[in-house]
């Protein structure tokens, strides 16, 4: 009789199986669960390399959002600023009795 059961094929591919299958939920979990952005940001920040954080971490949605908003509203901003200054020339034109030459005609 033997004292020790041969493990088949089957037991063995079955364990390689369940430990595969832990590594990939030990990964999903450190992924899911660690916040490596913020980590790669203050180790960058504490070594010295602050021009580096734009490089090497990318902004978030919601920092991009943020981004996009933020320009929208400048944009909007200058066109007011133009309509502005398009309405002050021509009180300044009134007020100086400067008339605009017309445009020349096509030939």
């Amino acid at each position: 009789a033997q004292a020790y059961v041969d493990p088949g094929p089957s037991t063995m591919r079955r364990a390689l199986l369940v430990v595969l299958g832990l590594m990939v939920l030990w990964m999903l979990r450190n992924m899911v669960t660690r916040d490596y952005r913020t980590h790669t940001k203050t180790f960058l920040e504490s070594t010295g390399n602050e021009g580096k954080i734009e490089e090497l971490v990318p902004p978030t949605s919601s920092e991009l959002r943020e981004a996009a908003a933020q320009r929208r509203s400048e944009a909007e901003q200058a066109l007011e600023d133009v309509k502005q200054l398009k309405a002050d020339m021509l009180l300044v034109k009134a007020m100086l009795n400067i008339t605009t030459p017309a445009a020349p005609a096509a030939p």
